[in-house]
Order: structure tokens, then sequence, then C-alpha cells
């Protein structure tokens, strides 16, 4: 089952809002192995930031994608796999984008980031699907 419309568009405006407001984002459960604190990603361009954009395009390769979408799915250990690596947001579940982008407010209202989505909408949207 693929993702409605809605709730991509939802996800894609939250990674928007998200790349607006962070300059940089903290994951405190990944430890940094090159410093003493958690793994930081810092926006802006190679060889200063980590991200640059919010999505790549599709098709650009795994290697050179420097967006902040593809961050949060490596990072999240609970986001699907297939035999290519991390699954795309398009071929998920509604249930399973719903869980990554609960997955992403958390992490960002750790870094201090409050969001202006409607929590009602999304709810709304959840209980539609049959989530909730």
């Amino acid at each position: 089952m693929n993702i409605s419309e809605d709730f991509n568009r939802f996800y894609h405006a939250l990674l928007k809002e998200a790349f607006e407001k962070a300059s940089s984002v903290s994951f405190r459960d990944w430890r940094d192995l090159n410093g003493n604190g958690c793994l930081k990603f810092y926006r802006g361009e190679a060889p200063f930031g980590d991200y640059d954009c919010v999505a790549c395009p599709k098709g650009t390769p795994f290697e050179q994608d420097t967006s902040l979408k593809t961050i949060f799915k490596n990072m999240n250990i609970d986001y699907g796999f297939d035999e290519n690596g991390k699954i795309s947001t398009t071929g998920i579940t509604n249930s399973a984008l719903c869980r990554h982008i609960e997955w992403i407010t958390k992490i960002l209202n750790q870094n201090g980031i409050e969001f202006e989505h409607d929590i009602q909408e999304f709810e709304r949207m959840k209980q539609s699907a049959g989530i909730i």
C-alpha cells in the first residue's frame, strides 16, 4: 500500500518547516565518535554543512544526497529497508509514515523546534486512515 497524497503533502510541509527553522539537528541517542557529544548535523553546503536542501530530486545517488529528508530516514532505525537500502517514502504505508512523522517531530522538539502544523488535521488524517 502506498501513502496517500495527504500524508505525503503533510510530511513534506513538516520537512520544509524543519529545514527553515533548524540550523542544525542533534540526535541525543547517538554519540559522535569524533567528539564528546551527541551526533549533530548542520545545515549548509559541503564541506561546512551536512544538509543543504529539504529533499533531493528523484534519482539522486545515495552518496550525493545531501537532504534533510535522507538524514531523517537514515537516522530512524525503525524506518523500513529493502534490498537497495531505505525504502522511498512513496513505498511505505500511511501508518509507517505516521510513525516516521511522529519520530521526526519528537527529535525536533528535543532540539527546541516547535511546529505550526495543524495537530488536529494530522489526527484527522490518521483517524481517516484507520491508524488511531
